[in-house]
């Protein structure tokens, strides 16, 4: 895997148009959890298109859905589990995969 998480959301993309499922997911999953060690003016785009396109991947490929729910709800036991006068890095990755998977229901009360 490259150390350039843009390209590595380029082959994301091209592996979920190609068919290879296993293979977007895989580096879905390392954007996520790498590209703002590298680079981290890309909160942006790993919040918002990766997520969608990951979203759109796992309507596909049911493991890729199963991997994104995993992320969500880790991200909302450490956010609810959390002191509330704390930073809470992982809600905005929370918000927006619940923005992107139409699960609005589940939100924060």
């Amino acid at each position: 895997m490259t150390d350039d998480p843009l390209q590595t959301l380029r082959d994301a993309r091209d592996a979920a148009r190609r068919g290879a499922h296993a293979e977007a997911l895989e580096k879905y999953l390392w954007f996520h959890h790498h590209a703002l060690e590298h680079r981290p003016s890309l909160t942006g785009v790993r919040l918002s298109y990766a997520i969608s396109e990951w979203v759109e991947l796992g309507n596909a490929y049911p493991p890729a859905r199963e991997a994104l729910e995993s992320i969500q709800n880790n991200n909302l036991r450490f956010g609810t589990s959390a002191v509330l006068n704390s930073p809470l890095p992982c809600l905005p990755s929370w918000r927006n995969i619940n923005l992107n998977s139409h699960e609005h229901a589940s939100a924060l009360r």
